[in-house]
């Protein structure tokens, strides 16, 4: 069983170990049509979304390419990658002279993508689609505000999203070895030239690989904070959110209720750390205050184990 000593010194390789599966549990899965149970794949987890398109009447962003990366290992151990093109809204002819100019730099210098190349899913469909991916999501991260207020105004759950550049400009390594990916049509295009176009896919997982570093180094400092306070209400949500769920339900238990306010709430909606709080409800009128005065956990509440 693990100790508070035990999360609080380990060696920073050993962070990285905690929060970085091997590569060779990396599986991409290149989800198109047809598939209707999308969303259980990403049930409860933390994702990175990345999305590339071009300018519409209005200066309007139109989507041409998603992509999806969960920062969990799913139940089969292992990561999974969705991406997918999108029909393009109208006719490349019913544009603007002014942007079909800004799309034809867009596709020759930046993602490679073509207006009138043909999607894996409508265009009108696409806002049900981001929908049924995402809707049991815990937690959204994308770089960028355009693509934030993009997800913001299409999303209908109230899921957190938030930025990679408020955490500072993301330094991305190259991707080498096993288990990087580029999606089908970015690897197509790839000659060995110069040219290197933006692939949504594999811009997922240099973000991913960004944030196991960021998130590896605020990790031990929330370590470090709760081994020496003991308590989740020294932290601030922030420091918080960087701690592993595990941890919360095991070593952090018993100040869960206390610091309740200020947990993340991607946390709060997790069941079994919702269950971590005290019942208020039911403990005044089945234990005595005088023999008892503090109410027990709702997972170990009898009247809420038989309401359940």
């Amino acid at each position: 069983m693990k100790t508070c000593a035990n999360w609080c010194s380990p060696t920073p390789s050993n962070i990285l170990e905690m929060c970085t599966p091997s590569t060779q549990a990396i599986q991409w899965w290149l989800i198109a049509r047809g598939l209707s149970n999308i969303h259980s794949y990403f049930y409860n987890m933390t994702v990175v979304i990345d999305i590339e398109g071009f300018k519409n009447f209005g200066n309007e962003f139109v989507v041409k390419e998603f992509a999806i990366s969960a920062l969990e290992l799913d139940g089969d151990g292992k990561f999974v990658h969705v991406a997918v093109l999108v029909d393009p809204p109208h006719e490349w002819d019913e544009l603007l002279p002014k942007y079909k100019e800004v799309n034809q730099w867009l596709s020759r210098h930046y993602h490679g993508l073509h207006w009138n190349t043909p999607g894996d899913i409508k265009y009108e469909t696409l806002s049900e689609y981001v929908n049924n991916i995402v809707k049991n999501v815990s937690h959204i991260y994308v770089q960028g505000a355009e693509k934030k207020n993009w997800l913001q105004q299409i999303l209908k759950n109230e899921v957190t999203i938030e930025d990679f550049n408020d955490f500072g400009s993301p330094d991305m390594e190259p991707l080498e070895g096993e288990g990087v990916f580029k999606c089908v049509y970015h690897h197509s295009l790839f000659d060995g030239s110069s040219t290197q176009y933006h692939c949504p896919l594999e811009h997922v997982q240099r973000l991913k690989k960004w944030f196991t570093k960021y998130n590896a180094g605020s990790l031990e400092k929330s370590l470090k904070k709760y081994c020496e306070t003991q308590h989740l209400n020294a932290l601030t949500t922030q420091e918080i959110a960087f701690l592993p769920k595990h941890f919360i339900k095991t070593i952090a238990k018993d100040t869960v209720d206390a610091a309740w306010d200020k947990l993340p709430e991607m946390m709060k909606r997790d069941p079994n750390i919702a269950k971590l709080r005290y019942c208020r409800t039911h403990w005044s009128s089945i234990s005595p205050s005088s023999l008892n005065p503090i109410p027990p956990p709702i997972a170990k509440c009898p009247l809420c184990l038989y309401h359940r």
